[in-house]
């Protein structure tokens, strides 16, 4: 069994280190590097127990589950809630982790909004690498149509510079997304 971590929990974060005002808070000039580095090790962590969640992962879905998809949703015209169940659905049949979900853009469900918790987040000042898989602006749910295919197949697209290989290679975000469009496209089939 994978060790577990609470993303919505921000027990980590002491509140001694953040100024509060009204709704809003900022961080205390001392405090700086004891939020980072906490963040830090919520990334750590958080990287660990996806990557052992998806070794567990099957590789490819049976023909009745792809039916069962294509009958149930449409990758062209998906609200946010068919979206959250698609995902459901896709982790109850093995091929995608939970520990994924937020990355890519499944949130905690709050009405109408998506709330991504803020240890998913990386460092503003964070180099980005073939590690870092943060969701960002430009991933929200495309709620105006609802394509969920264009949207994953935009997404899976995104690579990186590793100064390693000496190569742009695709982010780990790119890779969930890149595992969504193909069952869409299956489904499309």
């Amino acid at each position: 069994m994978s060790p577990s971590i609470s993303p919505y929990n921000l027990s980590k974060f002491n509140m001694d280190w953040f100024t509060v005002n009204g709704s809003y808070a900022t961080l205390k000039k001392g405090c700086v590097n004891t939020f980072f580095n906490t963040l830090d090790e919520m990334h750590k962590a958080q990287e660990s127990v996806c990557a052992q969640a998806r070794e567990c992962l099957v590789d490819d879905l049976t023909q009745e589950q792809i039916d069962y998809l294509s009958s149930a949703y449409d990758p062209e015209s998906m609200s946010y809630s068919e979206y959250r169940s698609f995902l459901d659905d896709l982790c109850s049949f093995g091929y995608f982790a939970e520990e994924d979900k937020p990355y890519v853009s499944c949130g905690v469900d709050s009405g109408n909004l998506m709330m991504i918790p803020v240890s998913y987040y990386p460092r503003c000042d964070a180099a980005l690498s073939t590690a870092s898989f943060a969701p960002g602006s430009i991933d929200s749910f495309p709620s105006d149509n609802g394509d969920v295919l264009a949207w994953a197949k935009s997404l899976s697209s995104f690579g990186t510079y590793n100064p390693i290989s000496k190569a742009f290679e695709k982010t780990n975000k790119a890779l969930l997304f890149e595992r969504l469009q193909n069952v869409f496209l299956k489904m499309k089939n």
